[in-house]
């Protein structure tokens, strides 16, 4: 069946909603290198669901509208990079593409080698290293 739950996972995706959702999809390829596999159009063009790959798992990406409930304002969505090399050259070519950077490239108490960036429409994306460990017993 499509669209239903399976075995594989993943079993957490953020969505983030934009006003404008084809140039949040545009600033999220361009910028941070996510990858457009899915782009669902309204009947005005619009996009109605969009699902962005991230090194094996996604980030869906909607159209806002003012009567959405699920439209409550930004974002904040944390992207892991395999590596402190990933994590400097994804924040060269934010760099490279005037991003506003609003926490600077460093390392945190936590082990995470990260930086936080503000895409255009306030959505705060944190690309670092860090990624929680799935503990041996989880809570059902």
């Amino acid at each position: 069946m499509t669209g239903a739950a399976s075995t594989g996972g993943p079993f957490v995706t953020p969505e983030v909603s934009y006003a404008d959702a084809k140039a949040g999809i545009t600033w999220l390829t361009d910028v941070l290198g996510l990858m457009p596999t899915l782009v669902v159009p309204d009947e005005d063009g619009t996009v109605m669901h969009a699902e962005l790959a991230w090194r094996g798992h996604f980030v869906f990406v909607g159209s806002s509208d003012e009567s959405d409930p699920w439209d409550l304002g930004p974002s904040s969505v944390c992207l892991a990079a395999e590596s402190d090399v990933a994590v400097d050259a994804i924040h060269a070519r934010a760099q490279a593409h005037g991003a506003d950077i609003v926490v600077p490239l460093g390392d945190t108490p936590f082990g995470s080698h990260q930086f936080v960036v503000r895409d255009p429409e306030g959505n705060l994306w944190i690309v670092g290293t860090y990624v929680p460990a799935v503990p041996e017993n989880p809570v059902p």
